[in-house]
């Protein structure tokens, strides 16, 4: 779905092994989301070009996932409530 990891998607592995595993692989195009799923709204779409990627560090984060658009009608806010701490 997400084709193969450019060089800078990379960037966070530091295992040599790893790299060169990675790398053996024939090169694979991402899969256009919006033919994949033809009745995806946009904000689906967005949602999911956000979170699969392959650097974990670029993906969204976990309260901007929440927060995304996508979830507008399903997301009470005013029933939430902020533990103070970790759970």
């Amino acid at each position: 779905m997400i084709g193969s990891p450019s060089k800078h998607d990379m960037s966070f592995v530091t295992d040599q092994k790893a790299l060169e595993y990675i790398q053996g692989f024939k090169d694979i195009e991402p899969v256009d989301l919006r033919l994949k799923y033809p009745g995806a709204t946009e904000n689906a779409i967005d949602f999911l070009q956000k979170i699969l990627l392959f650097n974990p560090f670029f993906r969204m984060t976990i309260p901007d996932a929440i927060a995304h658009p996508l979830f507008d009608n399903v997301r009470g806010t005013k029933a939430e409530k902020y533990a103070g701490k970790p759970i």
